[in-house]
């Protein structure tokens, strides 16, 4: 019953926001170790270059509960590898400890090292990138094997899991490598894009392993014109990326560069969600550029980062989840009526 009222009241509190023009931190994804255990070949983490120091679980456990004071419904956690962490259980209690819903992001590998962790989690996003061929060349051969038991082990587990594709070259259009796994566990399904790969200088190269723009329209295609109930993302999403009116090696727009016949959805990035970095750096969104001046929540503390967070330039992007984001928390009808159909057909979302 108390997490219903926190349910209600964090809804309440959202549209006051909504009406009043104001901001809440509703979900946020928390990136809690900037190294990982192992090496796709398409990763865009620098993780030896950064050599950023995870933050300690002290300084988590008070963004955790400064978040909780601000309203927020659902965090990520996401690395690098979160399950490289000891501590990770421990950082997700304290978030449930605070009415808030987790999700955590991995490669599946280690998920025998956290006995115990996944009943607690409200969501496990494994990462797929297809078949057992396509996803052992890029990751490593037997991972697809191991993320196979992660995604059985959290189904076992009562825990809904979520498949995540990232769409390169290889990609199946159909995704129908990924629907089977999520049909044979009941999961969820998602995919995103593969960012360019940004140099220090702040030009940007095409990876090798990236589709072109014909793949992912393909798959874009594919999804509206075969709807599978399974998929995250809403119809209306799908066509917005469908008819993104530039390359997709352009990843973003800034006003003065939209075109005249192309409305972007709202973002609502810094509003209604954002991006804790490894160092503390708070973002409205993980493709926030290098011209963005955001405030630490180590130094500030989470409230007082968040209250003073400055507004962004970006326009219109092609990040899948953002855009799903930006979809649901302006009130889309159609996303809105996906999320909650979604929400209730899918007998692994706990409830």
């Amino acid at each position: 019953m108390n997490e219903f009222v926190h349910t209600i009241n964090s809804g309440f509190k959202f549209l006051r926001a909504k009406i009043s023009g104001g901001r809440m931190p509703i979900q946020m994804h928390i990136r809690v170790i900037d190294r990982c255990n192992l090496h796709c070949k398409y990763c865009f983490g620098d993780y030896p270059v950064r050599n950023l120091p995870p933050p300690t679980t002290e300084q988590l456990f008070a963004v955790l509960d400064g978040l909780g004071r601000l309203g927020t419904k659902r965090v990520t956690l996401t690395g690098g590898e979160p399950l490289l962490r000891d501590d990770i259980h421990q950082i997700v209690l304290r978030a449930r400890s605070n009415h808030i819903e987790v999700s955590l992001t991995s490669n599946g590998i280690l998920i025998d090292r956290h006995p115990g962790l996944i009943k607690d989690l409200d969501q496990l996003t494994v990462s797929m990138d297809g078949n057992r061929r396509v996803h052992d060349m890029f990751r490593g051969e037997g991972s697809w094997d191991k993320a196979v038991h992660a995604i059985e082990t959290g189904r076992k587990a009562g825990t809904p899991v979520q498949l995540l594709c990232t769409a390169t070259r290889l990609t199946e259009p159909g995704l129908s490598d990924i629907y089977a796994l999520a049909d044979k566990y009941d999961c969820a399904v998602t995919f995103d894009l593969l960012a360019p790969l940004y140099q220090p200088d702040g030009t940007s190269e095409v990876r090798p392993e990236a589709a072109d723009d014909s793949i992912i329209r393909s798959i874009l295609d594919s999804s509206i014109n075969q709807p599978n109930p399974r998929m995250v993302f809403s119809t209306y999403v799908m066509r917005y990326l469908r008819d993104w009116p530039l390359s997709y090696r352009t990843y973003r727009l800034f006003n003065n560069q939209l075109p005249d016949d192309f409305k972007p959805i709202p973002c609502q990035a810094g509003r209604f969600f954002g991006v804790i970095e490894t160092n503390g750096d708070l973002l409205p969104c993980c493709r926030t550029g290098k011209e963005y001046n955001p405030p630490n929540v180590y130094e500030l503390g989470i409230e007082k980062a968040w209250n003073s967070m400055e507004g962004h330039n970006c326009a219109a992007c092609i990040q899948t989840g953002g855009n799903m984001y930006n979809a649901l928390f302006a009130l889309q009808p159609g996303t809105v009526i996906h999320y909650l159909l979604s929400f209730f057909r899918l007998p692994g979302k706990k409830r």
